[in-house]
């Protein structure tokens, strides 16, 4: 792979990150009242949310 398209291929990894990561902020900012303290206490979602720093 040449240098010019490894290039082009990480930038558009991270653009593809950058759209997730709003994604999933949109996500926890819209879900209803108590919900996020609900995920928050489950082993497998709130072990992904604390890595991400959402709190209560």
């Amino acid at each position: 792979m040449k240098l010019k398209q490894a290039v082009e291929k990480r930038v558009n990894e991270i653009a593809g990150f950058e759209e997730k990561s709003s994604d999933f902020q949109t996500l926890i900012d819209n879900l209803p009242p108590g919900q996020v303290k609900n995920l928050l206490k489950d082993a497998v979602c709130g072990e992904i949310l604390a890595k991400y720093g959402v709190e209560e």
